[in-house]
C-alpha cells in the first residue's frame, strides 16, 4: 500500500507486509538516495521519465540487496542511443492549476557515446490555503562505450522541491467547505535542493550472458 499525506507534492512512501516509511530503502543505479536528514526517501522526488527500470523487493531480497529491514526500491536510470537528434515533450494540466510538463533530449556524439538532457516540472494549488507546491526535476548525462562489452556512464540528477505546509484544517473547520475553512498554519513553506552526481561502470564478460559486473561512485548533497 502507498503512504501519502493526502495532497500533490507531500511526502510519500510504501508499505509492504505492514513496514514503515523508515525501513524504505531506495538506491539509483546502486548509489542510496535515501535523505539524509530523515533516514528515507520521499518517492515525489522520483523522476519516473528517468528510469529504464524500478524493482521493488521485501523480505530476504531487501535485506541482502539493499540492507533494508523493510522495503528496498531499485532504480535503473535509462542509457540513451540517438543517431539523430531525439526529442520529447508532454504536457498535462488538471484541478486546482496543476501543471505538469516533460521533457527530453538525446543525441549520439560519436559511434561510441552519447548526451542526453531531460527536465520535469510540476506545480499546484490546493483545496485549502497555505498548500500546493513546486517541483523542478533536472537530468543529464555523458555515456561512453569503449568496448562492446563496457559502458562508462556519468549522470547528474537535480531536484528542487518546495511545499507549503498548513499544517491541517483546525477543529472547527468543515473539509466541505474550502472557502471558510480556516487553516492550523498559515505561513510556513519548506523547500529542498539536492543533487546527485553518479558514475557508473558496467561491464558483461560475455555478451549472451546474464552475469553484469556494476561499480558506482557518487556525490549527494542535499539542501533544506
Amino acid at each position: 500500500m502507498t503512504k501519502h499525506l493526502g495532497d500533490k507534492g507531500l511526502f510519500s512512501s510504501i508499505s509492504i507486509f505492514g513496514s514503515q516509511i523508515h525501513n524504505v530503502q531506495a538506491s539509483m543505479n546502486g548509489a542510496p538516495i535515501n535523505d539524509c536528514s530523515f533516514g528515507t526517501v520521499n518517492l515525489e522526488n522520483i523522476s519516473i521519465e528517468s528510469l529504464q527500470s524500478l524493482t521493488i523487493m521485501s523480505g530476504t531480497d531487501a535485506a541482502i540487496l539493499g540492507g533494508s529491514s523493510g522495503v528496498f526500491i531499485y532504480g535503473q536510470l535509462n542509457q540513451y542511443s540517438s543517431e539523430k537528434p531525439y526529442t520529447r515533450m508532454q504536457y498535462q494540466q488538471a484541478a486546482y492549476d496543476y501543471i505538469a510538463s516533460e521533457g527530453l533530449f538525446s543525441q549520439n556524439i560519436s559511434q561510441n557515446s552519447n548526451v542526453f538532457f531531460g527536465f520535469r516540472r510540476q506545480s499546484s494549488s490546493s483545496r485549502f490555503s497555505n498548500a500546493g507546491f513546486d517541483q523542478w526535476n533536472l537530468r543529464a548525462g555523458f555515456r561512453y562505450n569503449p568496448t562492446q562489452s563496457t559502458s562508462i556512464s556519468l549522470t547528474e540528477l537535480f531536484t528542487n522541491h518546495g511545499v507549503n505546509d498548513n499544517g491541517g484544517l483546525s477543529s472547527n473547520s468543515s473539509f466541505n467547505d474550502p472557502l471558510t475553512a480556516q487553516v492550523l498554519i498559515v505561513d510556513m513553506n519548506r523547500r529542498q535542493f539536492r543533487h546527485d552526481i553518479i558514475g557508473t561502470i558496467t561491464y558483461l564478460p560475455q555478451i549472451d550472458s546474464s552475469l553484469l559486473y556494476t561499480s558506482s561512485i557518487y556525490v549527494s548533497t542535499t539542501n533544506w
